[in-house]
């Protein structure tokens, strides 16, 4: 269940367009002195944005809350074995 890299990576773009212009072709953008943001964000970069997200994510139990939260996969009271996948899949 890992999240889509195009989706992030067309959101990075997004970011990247309201945050600053470019100082002439082949330049980074920046938004300010201390950003530095890559003129083009590549799949390499979604596909390594949303490993890292949902790695980061599981570790710190969040995607299972989300999950919880959402309604998308609720608790399995009744059963340990469900419980498991449960965490399995957050």
């Amino acid at each position: 269940m890992r999240p889509y890299a195009l989706d992030l990576a067309l959101s990075l773009i997004a970011l990247e367009d309201s945050l600053g212009k470019k100082d002439g072709p082949g330049d980074e953008v920046r938004a300010s002195s201390e950003l530095s943001i890559v003129e083009a964000v590549t799949a390499e970069h979604g596909a390594r944005f949303a490993a890292e997200w949902y790695d980061r994510s599981r570790a710190s139990g969040a995607m299972t809350e989300v999950f919880e939260e959402t309604g998308v996969i609720s608790w399995p009271e009744d059963s340990r074995h469900a419980q498991g996948r449960f965490h399995e899949t957050g």
